[in-house]
């Protein structure tokens, strides 16, 4: 279900290039697909959403990522079978997803795998003493557990649904060529990444 890793012409330019496939780079890659720019102040927003209407009103940033192991969550996806690691321990919301937080949870409930999802009711007594959370909050289904393979499903359709070119291999060096334009060395060539 990976992004098969391609070779990357050393002068191919990219907007945007991110430096691993692990759930930050799944959720910078999801946020970059945002038309409503990232959560910042309102006259950033607005001057982003000019600028953006300018130069393409639908048009999402040519973005390659860099990772040594060729696709998403490559190395999460190993240390945890490594580990036999079945569940995660942060919650349902806490998820690469940037356009909703009930992502996780909408999948679940798509794929017929709402049993993958883990209540906190052994966890209550301890969580609630510690961060003081109100039982109703505690309780929702955000709050909830979600599996490892159902989280390691849900990266791959993520990511599978957002433009992007996977390259094999480690970056080594980002250097500035001109203005705001940097070239990231990556393994055996280079991906060429524009600032936006």
């Amino acid at each position: 279900m990976a992004a098969i890793a391609t070779a990357v012409k050393q002068t191919e330019p990219f907007d945007v290039c991110i430096v691993g496939a692990g759930p930050c780079g799944l959720s910078v890659l999801s946020a970059l697909n945002n038309r409503e720019g990232t959560l910042t102040e309102k006259q950033v927003q607005e001057s982003q959403r000019r600028r953006t209407a300018r130069k393409s009103r639908d048009k999402a940033p040519r973005a390659c990522v860099v990772d040594p192991g060729g696709g998403f969550l490559a190395e999460w996806n190993g240390r945890f079978d490594a580990l036999d690691i079945g569940l995660l321990r942060s919650p349902a919301w806490a998820q690469p997803d940037f356009f909703s937080d009930n992502a996780l949870l909408e999948y679940a409930w798509q794929k017929g795998r709402d049993a993958e999802l883990r209540a906190l009711d052994d966890l209550a007594a301890e969580t609630t003493t510690r961060r003081k959370l109100p039982a109703a909050e505690l309780h929702g289904s955000l709050f909830q557990l979600p599996g490892s393979e159902l989280f390691a499903d849900f990266c791959a359709d993520l990511a599978a649904s957002l433009p992007h070119e996977m390259v094999r291999g480690t970056a080594t060096r980002v250097a500035r060529r001109t203005g705001t334009q940097h070239d990231v060395g990556a393994g055996r060539g280079a991906a060429a990444g524009r600032d936006a």
